[in-house]
């Protein structure tokens, strides 16, 4: 049709509940719904280096990388280079809840539910039973970040770590999950009087940002 469509958050009219941090992640949210095939960003560095080449000149140039997770424990500043896409993409609907929403609360879960939805090759919803407390103020269908914190302990003092889990939909406000949280799924009618879902996050509605191999 000859247009070019721009797109840009740098506007008078952006808000906090529609940003999403600078154009380049805004970029990356908008190739990634319409399933492009490359994304290139413009920078005045000509590729990723292990360190911040202006400053190290043992910097090392990295021009391809085919697993982000992997670069993260050799790069210490991230730029601009060519990253490789996964043989098994993540669902359109997947991507729209984790990058395409903003979370308005948090969900606290004990470790037995971050085995259950998180283990390797297995998909399950989160319930009830596995919920520890919540943060913020949501409404049903909202999306919301779910961690757990853990103990750490360094030179013999024992800290608390919070760990970032994943992401989802939630089927009850935050006000019905303070009152079935830690609770069986056959509990929530007689707890809240109704029972619209017997899980708090359904499979479909959940991404996991951090697999579990136990």
């Amino acid at each position: 049709m000859g247009v070019v469509p721009i797109v840009n958050e740098n506007d008078t009219i952006s808000v906090s509940e529609i940003k999403f941090g600078d154009n380049d992640t805004l970029s990356a949210i908008a190739a990634g719904m319409v399933n492009a095939d490359y994304l290139f960003l413009m920078t005045d560095v000509d590729c990723l280096y292990t360190d911040n080449p202006m400053t190290n000149p043992n910097a090392k140039p990295v021009e391809v990388v085919e697993d982000v997770n992997a670069l993260r424990d050799k790069v210490t500043l991230p730029l601009h280079t060519r990253f490789l896409a996964k043989d098994n993409p993540m669902l359109d609907r997947k991507w729209w809840i984790l990058h395409g929403l903003h979370s308005v609360g948090t969900i606290f879960i004990d470790e037995g539910a971050v085995r259950a939805i998180a283990k390797v090759g297995q998909k399950s919803s989160l319930f009830a039973a596995g919920i520890v407390k919540i943060e913020g103020y949501f409404v049903a269908h909202q999306a919301v970040d779910l961690k757990i914190e853990r103990t750490v302990k360094h030179d013999d003092i024992n800290d608390v770590e919070v760990v970032m889990i994943g992401k989802g939909l939630v089927n009850y406000s935050s006000a019905e999950i303070s009152r079935i949280k830690g609770c069986q799924s056959s509990d929530i009618e007689q707890i809240l009087g109704y029972a619209d879902s017997e899980c708090v996050i359904h499979r479909d509605n959940l991404v996991i940002t951090t697999k579990s191999d136990n």
